[in-house]
């Protein structure tokens, strides 16, 4: 199903590999788990940690997902474009929440 970028051989012992900016497939809380779990590469971790972050907010899953960007930025600070893309979904969760408190205010 999953097929990776040409130097990576797009499998690793028939677990699925990311591949590219986005995903090829629909991807799930599980399939990002287990190539988070499986994977050795750093890179394919970060992402399904990542994934995992973006679709935990999809659920309205809001600290799930704001834990799983922590986990990316303290476990891999060398994926720069991977840490930075989760420190944006963390700004844009803190800025909904405030909104959120300022709407409430207002009542």
């Amino acid at each position: 199903d999953y097929s990776g970028p040409p130097e990576s051989g797009g499998w690793d012992g028939g677990r699925p590999r990311l591949r590219g900016e986005g995903y090829d497939r629909p991807m799930t809380i599980d399939k990002a788990r287990q190539i988070y779990v499986h994977s050795r590469v750093p890179h394919e971790r970060a992402r399904a940690l990542l994934m995992m972050g973006k679709l935990r907010e999809k659920q309205g899953n809001r600290l799930g997902a704001r834990k799983a960007y922590e986990q990316v930025i303290r476990e891999f600070p060398d994926q720069k474009r991977i840490v930075q893309q989760a420190r944006q979904r963390l700004k844009q969760l803190f800025w909904e929440k405030k909104q959120k408190q300022k709407r409430r205010q207002r009542r």
